[in-house]
């Protein structure tokens, strides 16, 4: 049967309701918390697991969106979303931190995204406007400083093989570029 929190109809095996008065606030309607009966170190957190039958009499968790604790003396917490990874198990496959940051492949990251991994022979990245009155991607920096860039396309390496600097100028092979188009 389903079971029902604030509510005598519950919809699925679990439903809770708050009812509240309130109609622009995010109220809590559950808390999963976790203790420990050591001290609280970096990576101490809790999640919520998703598992199903793969195969008759088999089940496994396939998907996780877990808090954690980065710094415990600073309450710098995280936020992570893992999924099953083929010889792996539960493998994180998303992280947004503290302030914000999204990575993607990665665990930590101090810029606002940031995606790693194999292409695995296609794209690491795709962007697909599907209609025929769209844009494409746009890169917006408020910053004029001529020692800064745009844009910045690196390949094997550390070396610019695109610089679209602020100042407009644009390097094909460098990231010192004095007129509109230099080509290294």
């Amino acid at each position: 049967g389903n079971v029902g929190i604030g509510t005598t109809s519950p919809a699925t095996k679990l439903h809770a309701v708050l009812e509240s008065s309130s109609t622009n606030t995010v109220l809590e309607v559950a808390r999963f918390e976790r203790q420990t009966t050591g001290t609280a170190a970096a990576g101490i957190g809790s999640a919520i697991s998703f598992a199903s039958e793969f195969q008759p009499g088999s089940s496994a968790v396939s998907g996780q969106i877990a808090s954690l604790w980065e710094n415990v003396s600073t309450a710098a917490a995280s936020m992570t979303f893992s999924t099953w990874k083929s010889g792996v198990g539960i493998s994180e496959a998303m992280r947004i931190t503290n302030s914000g940051n999204v990575g993607i492949g990665v665990t930590s990251t101090n810029n606002k995204l940031r995606v790693e991994g194999a292409g695995g022979g296609s794209a690491i990245s795709y962007f697909n406007n599907t209609t025929t009155t769209g844009y494409g991607v746009l890169i917006k920096t408020l910053d004029t400083s001529n020692g800064r860039y745009g844009l910045r396309v690196q390949t094997g390496g550390d070396s610019s093989a695109l610089y679209v600097a602020n100042s407009g100028n644009v390097g094909i092979g460098t990231s010192n570029a004095s007129s509109k188009l230099q080509v290294a």
